[in-house]
């Protein structure tokens, strides 16, 4: 299976477009359909964004309970997941699968020491039976990110996330049939996934796209994957890993691989990027399961300015400023000059007056 090939650094840098998460160019036309026929013709998805959160606020619980069920199929009686329910979805479940997510569950616990917190548009309002909070975290759909948009400053939210995407930087020593999988992996999550495979090897590309068409025919989501893969899968080919890395740190993508000979000396170069995969057998899959870090990832670019969902962000830090009559008296001054010359006279005034009575001694 050939993919988009891009040549040399200037070919490469058409690659440096950073893509839109709220982009209603992107959608299925699938999705737009199904808005209009929940929302009425003729109704953007920002629309029916809007008119959602306009109706849970008026309404509640009830708004919530009839969207979920006109979305969904059904809604449930009740929001919160009962101990009954619990049980029974885990003696649904095989042992081996109950082993995997217990597994899962305790790596992710090490990493983080803490318990993360995943939410959606209601939780910002608050209903009935459902509390308001302060922060809401988690990827999505288009609406989803629209709405997290929309309710941003009357809540915080860690990120507005857009469709996934992997790089994997390779080597002549990257075993191919690795990086075929890994980018299959990524391709088979939607249409508008992005699988990268950047390398300053020829004879790579040629062994990847044939491994390509090997596992594809294996997969259950085929027809998916392959129209990922046609449209939006890309190989680069450059002179060096140093170009290679250096054309990465740009792109800035969600998760970078580096399948490369000894992948830690290379480490320290990243700069951006919302994770990162060392090695052949620390493959983004991983993280998508076992691994123990966040999988909740910047997208699009925003690993230039963003990181993965962690404990840091549900920190916060508050300055505490405690002067002592020295310390006052020493900085005073030059603040006094700083208010005069933004023309506040009100702050100048609330420090002369603290200063006029040190220098005349009074306590």
């Amino acid at each position: 299976m050939e993919l988009n090939r891009f040549t040399g650094i200037q070919e490469a840098e058409k690659l440096l477009d950073r893509s839109d998460p709220l982009d209603m160019g992107a959608l299925p036309s699938a999705v737009l359909s199904r808005t209009e026929s929940v929302f009425g013709k003729g109704t953007t998805p920002e629309e029916s964004v809007m008119v959602m959160l306009q109706d849970i606020q008026r309404e509640g619980d009830d708004a919530v309970r009839r969207y979920v069920s006109l979305l969904d199929g059904n809604a449930p009686e009740n929001f919160k997941v009962s101990q009954s329910e619990i049980n029974a979805a885990r003696e649904s479940i095989s042992k081996e699968l109950e082993q995997a997510l217990l597994l899962a569950a305790e790596r992710v616990t090490q990493f983080h020491q803490s318990t993360l917190h995943k939410s959606w548009v209601d939780l910002e309002q608050g209903t009935t039976t459902i509390s308001k909070v302060d922060k809401i975290c988690g990827p999505g759909n288009f609406f989803v990110s629209y709405a997290k948009k929309m309710v941003r400053g009357q809540v915080d939210i860690d990120g507005i996330f857009g469709p996934t995407e992997t790089i994997v930087l390779a080597d002549q020593s990257a075993n191919a049939a690795f990086c075929a999988a890994d980018l299959i992996a990524q391709a088979e999550h939607d249409p508008l996934a992005t699988a990268i495979l950047i390398t300053n090897s020829s004879r790579l590309i040629s062994d990847v796209e044939e491994a390509l068409d090997d596992q594809l025919k294996e997969l259950s989501r085929r027809q998916l994957a392959q129209d990922a893969l046609q449209n939006r899968g890309k190989v680069v080919l450059l002179d060096s890993l140093d170009d290679a890395l250096d054309l990465a740190n740009k792109i800035a993508p969600e998760h970078l691989c580096l399948m490369v000979e000894d992948p830690w000396t290379w480490a320290g170069k990243v700069k951006n990027a919302g994770g990162l995969f060392l090695g052949e057998f620390s493959p983004e899959v991983m993280g998508d399961y076992v691994a123990g870090p966040s999988h909740v990832m910047p997208t699009g670019g925003t690993a230039r300015f963003n990181s993965a969902l962690g404990v840091h962000q549900f920190l916060r830090t508050m300055p505490v400023v405690g002067l002592n009559k020295t310390d006052f008296g020493t900085l005073g001054e030059a603040a006094v000059q700083i208010a005069h010359a933004e023309g506040l006279t009100g702050h100048s005034g609330a420090i002369k007056i603290r200063l006029d009575q040190l220098r005349s001694g009074q306590n």
